[in-house]
């Protein structure tokens, strides 16, 4: 017993490791981009979650076979090699593994996740105190991404354009640090007794991540009306979040940066900061909007991109991919939702996280995602195991 627990600790190391990698920290950059590099750390990662499989019920068997069926889809509809078709096909075991391995998976993910970005934030402070110093340039992964790069440890800082003072981490934009915390946060229930849940806190308020304050702060709100209970935990991060805005509300560069962007733009009938496609990209989609490729996908895919070149919009996702498809994507993680969930209240949170994730970083077979997104859904049924047990 002894020697396979050791075994399950050992693949859920592995599994949390592979994830952090999976989501490019710069030191990852020289192979990121790599297809085989990509195919293996799928392929390993998807064995190991196919060890871990649990047994599936009638209706989580035809939620997996519904998936295969969306995936296979967007595999046809994508085009690309077979080695890179293959790579996507591996998602498809990521929701179905056994509850206390996927609880592992995550806690030893947020851990890592906490640690090097938790020594980043640290670094971060010694930056913009003048006491730290870059050991090296490197160029992002992102073509569209002029920036260089300075590396202070773990922590790359974008020079291109003067003092970046957003948190970016050790990754290339402040937008990944925002979402990874803000989800994390979500998955501990906004609890802010551990360590890593206040370096989850500090990381996400830095980054400046329109999303991560919108999330966190309507997640407090939602959780403390529905569970009636008034904790330490609400107040403080409430509190916070209400502190900042009045020390720094008339600072032209917070203001530009994140206070700003809450703003209501009645021209484009949305809040400011919602500008993820700019207005060529706008135009490019509004094009094909009601006809055959807004359905189906674009024809021309390179065209398409060349319009939108930069931007992060599920706006992307269904012009290239169309509508078919990414509506299959939402209704399987709806009803993966609706399976797992034991009340309303906790679902339609679960819907809003969700939904505003993908609407806002639309890296749909992102196994990372993937991965965030079921253990969401299955929060609940975990947690209920766990009291029985």
């Amino acid at each position: 017993m002894k020697e396979n627990n050791r075994f399950i600790l050992i693949l859920s190391y592995v599994a949390a490791i592979l994830f952090f990698v999976l989501l490019r920290p710069y030191f990852t950059w020289s192979f990121a981009l790599n297809n085989k590099v990509n195919f293996y750390l799928s392929a390993i990662l998807s064995l190991v979650f196919f060890i871990q499989r649990k047994k599936l019920s009638n209706h989580e068997t035809m939620l997996f076979v519904f998936l295969i069926f969306t995936v296979g889809l967007f595999s046809i509809r994508a085009g690309g090699n077979f080695l890179g078709l293959l790579t996507i096909m591996f998602i498809v075991l990521i929701p179905f593994a056994k509850d206390s391995f996927y609880k592992s998976v995550f806690d030893h993910f947020t851990s890592i996740y906490c640690l090097i970005v938790g020594i980043s934030l640290i670094t971060w402070i010694l930056v913009l105190m003048g006491i730290a110093h870059p050991v090296g340039f490197l160029s992002s992964l992102d073509e569209t991404k002029t920036g260089i790069y300075a590396t202070y440890m773990v922590y790359p800082l974008c020079v291109s354009q003067g003092l970046d003072f957003r948190f970016y981490g050790p990754f290339d934009e402040p937008g990944v640090v925002g979402t990874v915390s803000a989800l994390l946060l979500f998955c501990n229930r906004g609890s802010l007794k551990s360590f890593k849940s206040i370096v989850l806190l500090l990381t996400g308020l830095f980054s400046l991540s329109l999303f991560f304050y919108i999330i966190v702060i309507v997640y407090y709100l939602l959780f403390g009306v529905s569970k009636h209970n008034r904790n330490i935990s609400i107040i403080i991060v409430l509190s916070l979040f209400a502190g900042l805005f009045l020390l720094t509300r008339n600072n032209d560069i917070m203001r530009t940066v994140l206070w700003d962007r809450f703003l209501w733009d009645e021209f484009e009938n949305t809040i400011a900061g919602d500008d993820r496609m700019g207005q060529i990209g706008d135009e490019a989609f509004e094009r094909i909007r009601g006809t055959d490729e807004y359905w189906f996908g674009v024809k021309d895919k390179q065209a398409y991109l060349s319009f939108v070149e930069g931007s992060s919009s599920y706006k992307n996702v269904i012009a290239l991919n169309g509508m078919i498809f990414f509506i299959l994507y939402v209704l399987f993680f709806f009803l993966f939702g609706l399976t797992y969930k034991k009340n309303w209240v906790s679902f339609i949170i679960y819907m809003i996280v969700f939904l505003a994730t993908i609407y806002q970083r639309p890296g749909l077979f992102s196994f990372v995602w993937f991965f965030m997104f079921s253990y969401m859904a299955r929060l609940d049924s975990m947690r209920e195991e766990q009291r029985i047990q």
